[in-house]
């Protein structure tokens, strides 16, 4: 996937993690955008998923650390979108393809958030299927196909 640059994103955790943590199949151009925003589950998943890899032996206690003040740092500069009943409700709804269920709550907020601005937003993830899902509410994603 290569990034093409969009004016407003909403960024998957695991996307930003890929970016912070500097492996091989991060994106290209990772922050050429104007407007990145996360649901509020974002900082949640960033630190459980970097606790797992220190746990794992993946990452030196100085990764994490350096990790942990990155994503807190990213998560600081962009929009922070709250979780509230609608879009809970929303994340209920049956989908073109089944999806987990922070996958669900995540497309849905792209696509509230996306309504609030209108304007167009690009969802920025790794998972071809969130993709396709987003795609079919309207988003647009790194993989146009």
């Amino acid at each position: 996937m290569s990034l093409t640059i969009a004016k407003t994103v909403f960024l998957d955790a695991s996307s930003a993690l890929r970016w912070i943590l500097r492996t091989s199949n991060a994106l290209p151009n990772f922050g050429a955008w104007d407007n990145a925003g996360a649901d509020e589950l974002f900082p949640v998943e960033c630190a459980r998923t970097l606790e797992r890899l220190l746990s794992e032996g993946e990452l030196t206690s100085e990764q994490f650390e350096n990790a942990l003040v990155q994503t807190n740092d990213l998560w600081k500069s962009m929009v922070q979108i709250p979780l509230n009943h609608s879009i809970l409700d929303a994340a209920k709804q049956r989908f073109i393809a089944p999806i987990k269920t922070l996958d669900a709550i995540h497309v849905v907020t792209a696509q509230f958030w996306m309504h609030d601005l209108q304007e167009s937003v690009t969802l920025v993830s790794h998972d071809r299927k969130l993709n396709l899902i987003a795609r079919s509410l309207g988003l647009k994603t790194l993989e146009q196909k």
